[in-house]
């Protein structure tokens, strides 16, 4: 896979799961890191990891029980 494609598809995943964690009754998150965090630009997106800060997280775990 060439480094262009490996970018895209890091982008599509952290952008689905953020999606999900609204799907899921998350809400925008100002860790920067955190994939819940908004994206104005695409420099956002490679800024954030795939997971959920601790908060999130903890939000998520609480409205699944």
């Amino acid at each position: 896979m060439k480094k262009d494609d490996t970018l895209l598809l890091e982008r599509t995943i952290k952008e689905v799961v953020h999606e999900l964690g609204h799907t899921f009754g998350l809400i925008h998150c100002h860790v920067s890191n955190c994939v819940m965090r908004s994206s104005t630009y695409v420099e956002d997106i490679d800024q954030k990891t795939i997971h959920l800060c601790h908060r999130c997280r903890k939000t998520f775990e609480e409205g699944a029980e």
